[in-house]
């Protein structure tokens, strides 16, 4: 079963045996790279299906923007998943809509940089987004918690709250704290990239990759981008039906 770090569980292995073995993986799109990038056979190569392990809620929930709003972000707290612009666009967001916006930040610090990018040197991507936040000028300090397990973080979530997830972490391949949103019926604003391209629900919100500003790039580049996502999501720009997103 191949998760996480996929490509280079691929890389490190120097012999898969010949024949009659068989992949497992978590998305459609894990699937579509180690065929087409790795030729590995189609028929070695199976998903497990999402919806088995974290079956979707019977009712969705919605958000409304004419109160105050809660926007979430729950899982590693790394450069990988583009934590700055998930700040940026919370802080851009609440300007907007003179609104209470409380921005929450649930998991634990992570050093790992997004090695798809090049070499970084990240001896503390905690006082990085320190940094950052002051770039912002924060007016209201994000609530950061960190040491939670997996099956208590969703206590924190509000009645009008939004999932929001901007990563572009090359070995995307799930999402579980996605999963457990959606097995809530809680609504997302997610990335339209790796293993989120096979979430399917109506209160999905979807943004391309190439509109998030990565993380450990230039602080304008990022606020630019934000400022973009803002504007077309209060235009609802982002709203779709469920699509096939790996046409």
């Amino acid at each position: 079963v191949l998760f996480g770090g996929f490509l280079e569980r691929i890389f490190e292995t120097g012999n898969w045996p010949p024949k009659n073995y068989t992949f497992w993986c978590l998305s459609r799109s894990v699937q579509n790279v180690l065929i087409n990038l790795f030729e590995l056979p189609e028929n070695s190569i199976h998903v497990i299906p999402r919806y088995q392990l974290f079956p979707k809620a019977s009712h969705v929930k919605s958000f409304n923007l004419d109160h105050d709003l809660q926007l979430v972000y729950s899982g590693r707290i790394s450069s990988q998943k583009n934590i700055e612009m998930f700040l940026a666009f919370s802080v851009l967001l609440q300007e907007e809509l003179k609104k209470n916006v409380e921005v929450v930040l649930l998991g634990d610090w992570d050093n790992h940089f997004p090695k798809n990018r090049g070499r970084f040197i990240i001896e503390s991507y905690q006082n990085h987004v320190e940094n950052f936040k002051k770039y912002l000028n924060l007016k209201n300090e994000p609530l950061v918690i960190t040491n939670l397990n997996h099956e208590n973080w969703p206590s924190a979530l509000k009645d009008n709250c939004l999932m929001v997830n901007f990563s572009t972490f090359v070995c995307e391949d799930y999402g579980v704290s996605l999963a457990q949103a959606q097995a809530l019926g809680v609504p997302m604003f997610i990335s339209k990239w790796g293993g989120h391209l096979d979430i399917e629900a109506e209160n999905v919100f979807w943004i391309e990759a190439r509109d998030i500003g990565e993380s450990l790039t230039n602080e304008d580049t990022i606020i630019l981008k934000a400022q973009y996502v803002v504007n077309e999501f209060l235009q609802n720009r982002f709203a779709s039906p469920p699509i096939n997103n790996h046409k």
